[in-house]
């Protein structure tokens, strides 16, 4: 045992010195480089978690958040959405089959998609004049529905300032 931890040592400082040596001072450029995980989502079944990855184009001067699931093991990934309009806030549908997420793909205002987690093209759902600002699919909330099982609702723009005067 006591040589194993030696020769297990020995093998770390080989590669580590050299990679300490390589380093250097951050600089604000790299901030560009970072990505940011959020949102995940357990589906269902606690097979699966759905979250969103942010990267920024500097170039651009914009942002771009795209959707994956990892499995719970985390032996698989998969990128679910890759358009170059952001993707946000997925969720998951009561079956676990598909997932319902926000995107201003179509105009300038974000509506509801749907996209079958095994791959294809998401289809739109809504189409609000002003834009949904966010999903309800928990139980409890305030869902205002579309008649489709594989999501429970969402709340407009419109809708969620009511909410809000409503708290006030």
């Amino acid at each position: 045992m006591k040589y194993i931890l030696q020769a297990c040592s020995l093998l770390l400082l080989t590669y580590a010195l050299p990679a300490q040596s390589s380093r250097r001072p951050l600089i604000p450029g790299d901030i560009y480089r970072l990505k940011t995980i959020g949102t995940p989502t357990v589906s269902p079944e606690g097979k699966w978690v759905a979250y969103t990855i942010t990267s920024i184009d500097s170039a651009k001067d914009n942002r771009n958040t795209d959707i994956w699931m990892i499995s719970w093991d985390g032996k698989e990934s998969v990128q679910l959405t890759s358009s170059p309009d952001a993707e946000t806030a997925p969720k998951w549908s009561p079956d676990g089959k598909y997932l319902s997420f926000l995107s201003s793909r179509v105009g300038d205002r974000s509506q509801v998609w749907l996209l079958n987690r095994r791959g294809g093209e998401a289809i739109r759902v809504t189409d609000e004049k002003k834009g949904v600002e966010r999903l309800c699919l928990e139980s409890g909330q305030q869902k205002a529905g579309v008649g489709d099982e594989r999501f429970s609702g969402y709340c407009s723009a419109q809708q969620t300032q009511t909410l809000c005067d409503r708290s006030l």
